[in-house]
C-alpha cells in the first residue's frame, strides 16, 4: 500500500503559465517569493493601468507550490486536473507519483481558437520529493 499527500488546489484565474508555449506535461515547483515573482513577470497580461499584475501572496514558510501544465494545445476547451499524489519507494529512494487528468473537448465542443496551455496549481505542506507524472485524458461531452 502506498501513501498519498494530501495538497490543496489553487485558483489563481489565470496566470503566466497559460500564456506559454510548453510542449510536453512540466512541471514547476515554487518555494520562495523571487521564483514566483519571476513567474508573475513573464506575463504579457496587464492590468488597466497598463502593468503587469502582482503575484499573488502565498506563504512559503508553511508551502510549497507545485505548477502542472499537460503541455500546450492548438484550441481552448481544454482542464487540468490534479487526482492525488502518491509517494513510491524504489531503490533510488522516495518520490511522488502525480496523479492528474487532462479534460479535453469532445467533437461537438466550441473551443476558441487560439492556443491554450492547461495548467493547474496545488499547494502542499511538506517538502518535495522528485516527481513523477502519471497523466490520463477524459473526453468532455458538450
Amino acid at each position: 500500500m502506498s501513501a498519498t499527500i494530501p495538497f490543496q488546489t489553487i485558483d489563481f484565474g489565470y496566470t503566466p503559465l497559460e500564456e506559454q508555449f510548453i510542449p510536453q506535461p512540466q512541471v514547476f515547483i515554487f518555494t520562495n517569493h523571487v521564483t514566483w515573482e519571476q513567474l508573475w513577470q513573464s506575463s504579457k497580461i496587464l492590468d488597466l493601468n497598463l502593468q503587469k499584475p502582482p503575484a499573488p501572496q502565498f506563504d512559503f514558510k508553511r508551502q510549497t507550490l507545485i505548477g502542472l501544465t499537460s503541455g500546450s494545445r492548438s484550441t481552448g476547451g481544454y482542464a487540468l486536473r490534479i487526482d492525488k499524489i502518491e509517494v513510491v519507494t524504489s531503490a533510488e529512494g522516495d518520490s511522488w507519483i502525480l496523479h492528474y487528468t487532462e479534460l479535453v473537448p469532445g467533437r461537438n465542443c466550441l473551443v476558441t481558437q487560439s492556443p491554450t496551455t492547461p495548467t493547474a496549481f496545488i499547494a502542499v505542506e511538506v517538502p518535495v520529493l522528485p516527481i513523477k507524472l502519471q497523466g490520463k485524458t477524459v473526453s468532455m461531452e458538450c
